[in-house]
């Protein structure tokens, strides 16, 4: 067991599964945390289950450590959480689900088939919004998903649409944190709320955001993090 004086913070990716997406949370990563980036296969069409057994040995040894996982990986860090790995101290779900996000019928739509034609830039900003800086993370979204193949990009999506993490939320044995965009059209709040009924002693904080909450809103999630470990330690 590798015990530091920093905190490490392991960021479990969206659907994408790269690191690409973290740069901004990196650049104003605070100098008591110690993050560590997390990319999914990108040519293995693997379930949460199998997900984890992969995630789960880079992972183990370190203490303090929190899992972060954001939108796609909620379910995957709390997988994780829920076999108690030694140092974890808190998990923080950003814009994610314990639940199918959407109908469970759109697991039948033929997904590989869509992300092989690459879905217009056009339809993901209407999706997620119309701000600059969303359409700017959208246009580099669509980018990195170019270089993920389509047939596990449609596993994944089809996972979240058939998801039920709620055994996993319920067995997490440390304090949750949930950060949610204010003006997130793809994961809504409903989602949360499906958190909060499994367990109440979630804390939430809402950023002025859509989607991509880290991206978007760096400075303030390092924020919320901070003062929700305070508050756990204080």
């Amino acid at each position: 067991m590798i015990r530091n004086h920093k905190t490490r913070v392991v960021l479990l990716p969206g659907l994408h599964g790269t690191h690409d997406l973290f740069e901004p949370l990196l650049q104003h990563c605070p100098p008591e945390f110690d993050p560590l980036v997390i990319s999914h296969p990108r040519d293995r069409e693997l379930s949460y289950e199998e997900l984890a057994g992969e995630v789960r040995t880079q992972i183990t040894g370190y203490s303090p450590m929190i899992l972060l996982g954001e939108s796609y990986s909620g379910p995957l860090a709390l997988r994780l959480a829920s076999e108690r790995p030694e140092g974890l101290v808190a998990v923080v779900l950003v814009g994610t689900f314990v639940l199918p996000p959407g109908p469970r019928w759109a697991r039948f739509l033929p997904w590989e088939l869509i992300f092989r034609m690459r879905t217009p830039i056009y339809v993901l900003r209407a999706l997620v919004g119309g701000s600059p800086e969303d359409v700017a993370m959208v246009v580099k979204t669509a980018a990195i998903l170019k270089n993920v193949s389509a047939s596990v990009l449609a596993t994944r999506l089809r996972s979240t649409l058939t998801v039920d993490a709620r055994p996993w939320l319920a067995a997490c044995p440390v304090p949750i944190l949930y950060l949610a965009g204010a003006k997130d059209l793809v994961v809504r709040r409903h989602c949360l709320k499906s958190i909060l009924r499994h367990r109440p002693d979630v804390v939430s904080r809402t950023l002025p955001t859509s989607h991509f909450i880290l991206q978007l809103a760096p400075a303030d999630a390092w924020k919320a993090i901070t003062e929700f470990l305070q508050g756990e330690t204080g």
